[in-house]
């Protein structure tokens, strides 16, 4: 898994400079906006999206059919992935809370007890973006994979419309489950939050070794 993870991270090292644009795109953007706290979002999601690329370059010109010729097994190429992605957003995290405090305190409008409290909530819903998309992207590949997760996401908006209107149907007020949710400690939110997440990830990952173990090269 460490020879893995050197590959990865030497691929990501290949493409410094387009990190490098990113990362001032995302000051210039902090500077645009009045709640700094969403280079925070927009950077956890936008880095860890690498590890799906590196999933792409190894498949790429039947790479993986060598690939698998070292002693590597499918189950740790899986695990290394999601351990890659988790790593690229520990590092998203650290640098979008550090630019964000620093463009927030040169503006005046930042808030650190509001900053830290959207990293668990940022942090939990990369993970699961992580949990859904690395087996999508094992089973369909690059290309399908976009049109794959298009679906996916229409599938979610429309049964979440359809929960609200069977509830309003039902004459649940979901506006009072909102305030519900809002009234709860943070501590509570926080640990469904997480919990959600790495439940979502151990599924995930058994989701992902399955489909890698039956995938031929």
């Amino acid at each position: 898994m460490k020879g893995l993870l050197i590959k990865d991270f030497k691929l990501l090292k290949a493409q410094r400079g387009f990190f490098t644009v990113m990362i001032f795109m995302t000051v210039g953007l902090a500077f645009s906006v009045y709640d700094t706290s969403f280079i925070i979002g927009y950077l956890c999601f936008i880095l860890p999206m690498f590890a799906l690329s590196t999933i792409s370059y190894d498949e790429f010109d039947n790479g993986n059919a060598f690939l698998f010729t070292l002693p590597i097994s499918r189950e740790g190429y899986v695990i290394e992935k999601y351990g890659f992605g988790i790593l690229l957003g520990i590092g998203a995290l650290i640098l979008a809370v550090a630019l964000s405090l620093i463009v927030g305190s040169v503006k005046g409008t930042g808030d650190f007890t509001d900053i830290l409290l959207s990293v668990p909530y940022i942090f939990s819903a990369m993970t699961v973006f992580l949990a859904i998309m690395i087996p999508v992207q094992l089973k369909f590949g690059g290309e399908k994979s976009r049109f794959v997760m298009v679906a996916l996401v229409g599938a979610a908006v429309a049964l979440i419309v359809g929960i609200a209107k069977v509830l309003g149907l039902m004459g649940v007020d979901t506006r009072m489950l909102t305030d519900i949710l809002s009234s709860l400690h943070a501590g509570i939110l926080i640990a469904g939050a997480v919990g959600l997440a790495l439940c979502a990830a151990l599924l995930s990952i058994k989701v992902s070794i399955a489909i890698l173990s039956k995938k031929e090269f």
